[in-house]
């Protein structure tokens, strides 16, 4: 059943490529059962445009901005409260993070870089090899890494379909290098695969957003014995044509992902820094051929590597061998992390054992203005009069089927004064922040009359102090304790 709204925050054009857009468009074919997908895009190239109505997605065009804070906060206009947010972009960083969580929204991202400091729910990277420490991050963050994690789209999720005879080279060969390819490399390639033999048929991936896309048709049609060019192919057309060929020349990109996945012999090389992780891992798991740097390759240098390699009889197997232990078709687990999100929900009876559980924890009650344990009978009775008092509410901290925390706004007039815990289980790994952010978010949309939000911390609780970063800290009139007051402002 569709029930929660995912919101995408990506580009693509002439410059960029499509290759973020398409890595967001295999999540969206992912959880369109589940989900609400809407895609979010600066106003770009009209190609781009035909591949989101071809594909039949729900889009908006954002006014070009170049500055993150603004792009966030127009991007925010666009949403409500509860929903989640998709971000894939090298341009959009840690400030624009910061305003997406200010307002509230649980928020994935997508990051084969990690050059910058990440404030985000759930980081995502399907390069293999990649490792948790090469990120900077939250203690909230989680990191969602490696294979088990691949964006690709439904035809590739199955496995190789089954071959008459395993893949050779030379033989046929599919070149891939992106939408845009501005270096035209797709072209020195294609050259350089009709010297290497003449026999060879050569199938070329290309796009109108390539700016090069004129002189391609040209030499294709020169070589058209040899060369077919194929434009908008979807998932399982691709797929087809890759169970038909035998090997794929590409960037390290999702796209090298695919020709494991449809058990191609996969030559893959960087043209982009964000390629790196991917092609290390390629490369050191044995799962691709190397090709370097495809940007400093000219003809000859291109013909060299393909002449050095040996792929010998023993070698296919093998490598194949790898692709499928390596892609475990039984194990995929990128559904979930998007499935699990954090949310917040209002307590209801059924939380009466919970909250009391946590009320006792003897934590809690050393952070509490009162430090005796609370009996049951109280707790029923004070639990019964939040609920039904319309001027307080008790929110719950969720992942999935997890219980992580509590929040709890006691309303006089326009204030809202705010008390939290966070489970034994999960403390020191940064829910207070979460749980704040959260809370503030959702008491201005359910109690709009609310224009205070106040907090009494008692002065050794270090770890809570740092929840109020964004409050102002006033004398408090309680002793032994600092208060935090934060205040709307009209926008």
């Amino acid at each position: 059943m569709v029930n929660q709204k995912l919101a995408i925050r990506v580009d693509a054009g002439t410059q960029l490529g499509m290759g973020h857009l398409m890595r967001c468009f295999s999540i969206a074919l992912l959880l369109k059962e589940t989900h609400r997908i809407h895609f979010y895009l600066m106003e770009t190239d009209v190609p781009v445009k035909e591949f989101l109505e071809r594909n039949g997605l729900s889009y908006t065009f954002l006014p070009r901005i170049q500055d993150a804070v603004v792009d966030a906060k127009q991007f925010l206009e666009q949403l409500d409260a509860s929903d989640h947010v998709l971000l894939d972009s090298y341009s959009l960083k840690t400030e624009w993070q910061k305003e997406v969580k200010k307002a509230g929204h649980t928020l994935f991202v997508i990051d084969d870089l990690h050059a910058w400091h990440h404030v985000a729910d759930h980081i995502i990277n399907h390069s293999g090899g990649v490792k948790s420490d090469m990120y900077s991050c939250d203690d909230h963050t989680q990191l969602h890494l490696g294979y088990s994690y691949r964006m690709l789209r439904p035809a590739f999720m199955n496995g190789p379909a089954p071959r008459q005879v395993p893949p050779k080279f030379p033989g046929t060969v599919i070149i891939s290098m992106g939408a845009s390819d501005v270096p035209n490399n797709t072209l020195k390639l294609a050259r350089a695969c009709a010297r290497f033999d003449k026999n060879m048929q050569i199938h070329v991936l290309a796009s109108r957003l390539n700016p090069h896309f004129e002189g391609i048709q040209q030499w294709a049609a020169e070589h058209s014995e040899q060369t077919t060019i194929h434009l908008d192919l979807n998932d399982r057309q691709l797929y087809h044509l890759m169970a038909g060929s035998d090997a794929l020349i590409c960037p390290a990109s999702t796209i090298a992902l695919e020709g494991c996945s449809a058990g191609m012999l996969v030559f893959a090389g960087i043209t982009a820094d964000n390629q790196l992780d991917n092609y290390n891992g390629l490369i050191e798991a044995g799962l691709a051929i190397a090709l370097g740097d495809i940007n400093l390759e000219n003809e000859d240098s291109l013909l060299a590597l393909f002449n050095k390699q040996s792929l010998n009889s023993d070698y296919i197997p093998a490598l194949l061998a790898r692709q499928n232990t390596c892609f475990d078709f039984e194990k995929h687990a990128l559904a979930n992390v998007f499935r699990n999100g954090y949310h917040l929900r209002k307590a209801d009876q059924n939380d009466l054992m919970l909250l009391f559980e946590w009320t006792n924890d003897p934590a809690v009650r050393a952070n509490s203005f009162n430090k005796d344990q609370v009996a049951f009978e109280d707790h029923q009775a004070w639990f019964k009069k939040r609920l039904d008092s319309e001027n307080s509410i008790i929110y719950i901290l969720t992942n999935g089927q997890e219980n992580i925390g509590m929040i709890r706004f006691d309303i006089t007039d326009h204030t809202a004064l705010l008390n939290f815990s966070i489970s034994s289980a999960r403390r020191g790994e940064g829910y207070g922040k979460l749980i704040v952010q959260l809370g503030i978010a959702a008491i201005k949309k359910d109690k709009p009359s609310v224009d205070q939000i106040q907090a009494y911390v008692l002065k050794h609780n270090i770890q809570s102090q740092k929840m109020f970063i964004t409050f102002e800290e006033v004398p408090s009139d309680v002793i032994g304790s600092f208060k935090y007051v934060l205040a709307f402002y009209p926008s």
